[in-house]
Formats: structure tokens, sequence, C-alpha cells
């Protein structure tokens, strides 16, 4: 997604919508951080899983 050609109307709708509509305290920050690897890490593993330990070179 290019935020840069969105307008500032759409940018903050968007904002709002993650509720990132305000500057985020820095543990908030963290816990999102926190929180978003954790669910990068949930995906990976249900990506192993599902390729039964291939790459994804060996997945057709």
């Amino acid at each position: 997604m290019n935020f840069s050609t969105m307008n500032k109307a759409r940018r903050q709708a968007l904002l709002r919508e993650h509720d990132l509509g305000a500057p985020l305290s820095p543990e908030d920050f963290a816990y999102r951080l926190l929180s978003l690897e954790l669910r990068l890490e949930g995906i990976e593993g249900c990506l192993a899983e599902t390729a039964g330990g291939n790459t994804s070179k060996e997945v057709n």
C-alpha cells in the first residue's frame, strides 16, 4: 500500500481503524510490536506445517 498517494482523510481513517489515531506510548508501541512478532511466528509455523517442512521452492 502506497501511503504517499493516499489523501490525508483516508490515511487518518486508516490509522483510526487500527487504533493509531493518537501517538502510542513507548510501552504500547512495544506491546504492539511484540504482538505482531508473535502473530508472524504463528503464521510461519502454520506455513511450515502446511509445506511439510519443504522450502517454498519445493512446494508446487
